[in-house]
């Protein structure tokens, strides 16, 4: 179709774009065949799209050059291509962080996966306008093309992706083929004599080696795994960056060191150049450069120059460098195209990353698994290395992992090697971390969050770094002392332990949020509890009915005894409650040296704490009933023989007078039991009144606990009190003490009723004085 018409964008209208509201109003002369390839039918979609870009340095590809480009540059089977060409190549997969043009006079970028500087997720579509500037063009094929004969890689799925794609960290392809076997970051050439490649041949430089120019997320990974190369070199972008772990004169800071300020006047000076290896069987050998243990690859004449360039210490073995001789002599300074060393003066380089320098080798390494108290504190792998070298460490290998696990390391918890893969030690299968061994995983993404792996050569105690110390020399967090698990692998870590305890644990409930609980169990020398740690203590026999948080943001409470409103018997979850919810907390000691009494409640006999308001409660809250033992039964207070007034609103605070609390039905059935007869009514905890007794006699009811519901709480009695402590007693509050222990009023005593259950009270021998004239009148005048 040889005819062409003038149309604006506003007129233009294909297939699937009708939703397109965009008003470009530039006007031009576009080839109407260019646009039947987007609306004839279904047969001329069967190719697929790809990105064709100018060379580096070129102007540019302009709009009114765009229409033609790729009939031009490839020949008559590619025309430019269309949104809805470009939406059928991102279905397939397709996924790159490129505006380019349309054949309408705007511009399309295909994401797949969501990351900083890219369009949302979708083919998305924006004029000239909302940009700027010049770009490349998406160009159609109408038949299948060899991706080589177009200058770009081949996915496996058939789609075509620019070099520049391959091994960058991102699935470009939608099949991951753009990402297998991908080999490391070096610096290229690399020569003693200095540098030697301008930016123009710095793409020629890497494609001779097998490699591609580097992009500064490359150089930024491989200097997490350790590497350190004090010279600058090009990146992709055409910025240039050097890479330090050790802060030494002309190197600037720790840190990734990124320049931006070369524009194109000085893209002729000569640096090195740093390439990503595109195949995983690419050597170090093969440029003629040193292989690390670790796998980095650094220059023979960074070799035993006194600096860890490797990461890992390979590069400065005793073994390996024969003498001091081979030691360099300053030659690791920053070098630009003149080949003389310049001193770093910040200019307008940015220093991406700060920390500590590395400790030298001192012999063989310890693994710490850097996290926060509750095991978290996740950071992705870029951040990985940094965290260890904030601590003086530098990031572990598998070895180094592999080497703590065979000396008994346990921890259920990933974290970050240094090859970028995660792991984790075993020797206990439980649930979540069944394997044993080091499991390690290596299909993560580098933005992923974990903890991280970081190994020491001896220069640190665990206490420097704020973990446990065990006994065979590892080191293992704080959270994962006293768990119920051998995490040091001699068992250190589990000695001393003391058990789950409720805190604050106070008679009335309390209103801790969860994002408070961690901060109130550490000022007890305690960490929040998890559900096995206060399973362990239910196990042994606690029982408190009261819900409380656990480490995971959930609720639960221990009830081995069943009563109303505690549950069934079991550990009792909940993890419905929002985080600003008040409760209590179930804390675990992390020291032998814990007591209950530092936390101000009640030893049991079997080392469980338990709060002093259910000691005496008639309920075996520490499982071994030693809370129960030596108790200050109920006693009717104020027991005065003229009958009291006490209403049930006061009745509480009355018993709170005196240490005790209301006492409940069952708490003066189990005094009954023992013993108890008392012949007139007081106040219970559910406001009714009752009274026990064992003997039957007018005006007391039958025997037993006699009890009644149906009275006004305005009205006048005494009030039953059940002691809080087992030191309660009966003379605090005038009352006799029976043999039995219990409390009765003195009023009682040698009344002819054994009121105190053992007859203790009706031994009258009571030493009172009186006149011999009133000895056997008849009258019992001593009482």
């Amino acid at each position: 179709i040889a005819a062409t018409t003038t149309l604006h964008s506003s007129e233009y209208d294909c297939g699937h774009q009708r939703g397109y509201r965009g008003r470009w109003k530039m006007s031009r002369i576009i080839p109407l065949g260019v646009l039947l390839l987007c609306c004839v039918g279904d047969a001329l979609n069967k190719g697929s799209v790809f990105l064709a870009e100018i060379p580096i340095g070129s102007p540019g590809i302009t709009l009114q050059d765009a229409a033609g480009y790729c009939t031009n540059t490839y020949g008559p089977w590619s025309e430019t291509a269309c949104w809805q060409n470009v939406r059928d190549t991102w279905n397939i997969g397709l996924d790159l962080c490129k505006y380019a043009w349309l054949n309408d006079g705007t511009m399309a970028q295909p994401i797949r996966a969501a990351r900083d500087g890219c369009s949302a997720v979708g083919v998305s579509k924006v004029s000239p306008r909302e940009l700027g500037g010049t770009f490349g063009v998406w160009c159609y094929v109408g038949r299948q093309v060899e991706c080589g004969s177009v200058g770009q890689f081949s996915c496996g799925n058939g789609l075509c992706v620019p070099h520049w794609a391959r091994c960058d960290g991102v699935n470009n392809c939608g099949d991951n083929s753009d990402e297998q076997q991908c080999g490391g970051v070096f610096l290229y050439p690399a020569l003693r004599s200095g540098p030697s490649v301008s930016f123009w041949n710095a793409s020629q430089a890497c494609q001779a080696s097998g490699a591609r120019v580097a992009g500064w997320r490359d150089l930024a990974e491989q200097w997490a795994k350790g590497l350190d190369i004090c010279r600058r070199g090009w990146l992709q972008d055409a910025t240039t960056a050097h890479v330090v772990h050790k802060t030494r004169d002309g190197c600037g800071k720790i840190g990734l060191h990124h320049d931006g300020s070369y524009g194109m006047w000085s893209w002729n000076v000569v640096l090195d150049v740093w390439c990503k290896a595109l195949s995983s069987s690419f050597t170090c050998e093969s440029v003629s450069q040193y292989t690390c243990n670790n796998l980095n690859c650094v220059p023979t004449w960074a070799m035993c120059d006194g600096v860890d360039n490797c990461g890992d210490f390979s590069d400065e073995l005793p073994d390996r460098c024969k003498s001091a001789g081979a030691q360099a002599s300053g030659d690791d300074k920053l070098l630009f195209s003149s080949g003389t060393a310049v001193a770093d003066d910040g200019g307008s380089e940015t220093d991406w990353i700060f920390g500590s320098e590395r400790q030298a080798f001192a012999g063989a390494s310890k693994v710490v698994l850097v996290t926060d108290e509750q095991g978290e504190d996740r950071i992705t792998f870029l951040q990985a290395s940094d965290r260890c070298l904030q601590r003086g460490m530098q990031l572990a290998s598998w070895e180094d992992l592999r080497d703590s696990w065979n000396a008994g390391l346990d921890l259920c918890r990933n974290g970050w090697l240094s090859d970028g893969t995660i792991a984790h030690p075993i020797h206990t299968s439980r649930e979540v971390c069944t394997e044993v061994g080091v499991n390690h995983e290596g299909s993560h993404e580098f933005t992923e969050q974990w903890n991280v792996w970081c190994s020491t050569y001896g220069m640190h105690d665990c206490t420097s770094i704020n973990q446990f110390s065990c006994a065979n020399g590892l080191c293992v967090p704080h959270w994962a002392n006293c768990d119920g698990v051998n995490n040091c692998g001699d068992d250190s870590d589990e000695q001393h332990c003391g058990h789950v305890f409720m805190y604050p644990g106070d008679e009335a409930a309390a209103s801790v949020t969860f994002w408070d609980a961690a901060t109130l169990c550490q000022g007890v020398g305690a960490t929040v509890a998890s559900w096995e740690d206060l399973y362990n203590a239910y196990s042994i026999g606690l029982d408190i009915c009261r819900y409380a948080w656990l480490n995971d943001g959930t609720i639960s409470h221990p009830i081995r005894t069943i009563r109303d409103d505690c549950g069934q018997v079991g550990v009792n979850h909940d993890g419905s409650h929002e985080y600003s919810s008040g409760l209590d907390v179930w804390c675990q000691p992390k020291n032998g040296d814990f007591s209950c009494d530092s936390v101000n409640q009640f030893t049991c006999t079997n080392g469980l704490c338990v709060p002093y308001w259910v000691v005496c409660d008639s309920i075996d809250n520490c499982g071994d009933n030693s809370e129960e033992e030596d108790c200050g039964h109920v006693f009717l207070y104020p027991g005065n023989q003229l009958a009291s007034s006490v209403n049930f609103m006061d009745a509480k605070a009355r018993c709170a007078s005196v240490g005790a609390r209301l006492a409940s039905y069952e708490d003066l059935s189990f005094t009954w039991r023992h013993g108890l007869d008392i012949c007139r009514y007081g106040w219970l905890e559910d406001g009714t009144i009752s009274h026990p007794i064992h003997t039957a006699r007018e005006g007391c009811g039958e025997a037993g606990i006699n009890h009644d519901g149906n009275h006004e709480y305005t009205e006048g009695f005494d009030v039953w009190c059940e002691p809080k402590t087992p030191k309660f007693k009966c003379l605090s509050i005038g009352q006799f003490k029976c043999d039995n222990h219990l409390c009765i009023p003195f009023w009682l005593k040698c009344d002819g009723i054994d009121n105190c259950g053992d007859n203790s009270d009706e031994n009258c021998d009571n030493h009172l004085c009186i006149p011999f004239w009133l000895k056997c009148d008849g009258i019992d005048n001593c009482g």
